[in-house]
């Protein structure tokens, strides 16, 4: 049974300031659709391997049940699943996690 479902999102930006004695700022981007393809492609790839490496960690550091999954604009599915879910089919956990969440 999955005991916690999480879903996190970083929406920041560091701002480089260089003058001497100051330190690096972090500001909220704003969340809207990237109109060029290629950096919305870059932007996808590289957010989606930190959303993996964040379920990664939830499952070691909390001992969680954790099953991702992603489709990307073209659909292709890219998912993450901690050990407990390896022998099972992906179909099955799709199932299980919309029954453990009475989704279905």
């Amino acid at each position: 049974m999955i005991e916690s479902f999480v879903a996190l999102l970083f929406c920041v930006e560091v701002k480089n300031n260089n003058e001497k004695g100051k330190k690096m700022v972090r500001e909220k981007i704003q969340i809207k659709k990237i109109d060029n393809v290629t950096a919305r492609q870059v932007t996808f790839s590289k957010r989606r391997r930190g959303l993996f490496k964040k379920a990664e960690e939830l499952s070691v550091l909390c001992d969680a049940d954790v099953a991702l999954i992603v489709f990307s604009a073209t659909g292709k599915l890219f998912e993450y699943t901690n050990s407990r879910f390896l022998s099972i089919p992906l179909p099955i956990i799709i199932l299980r996690i919309l029954v453990d969440f009475k989704l279905c």
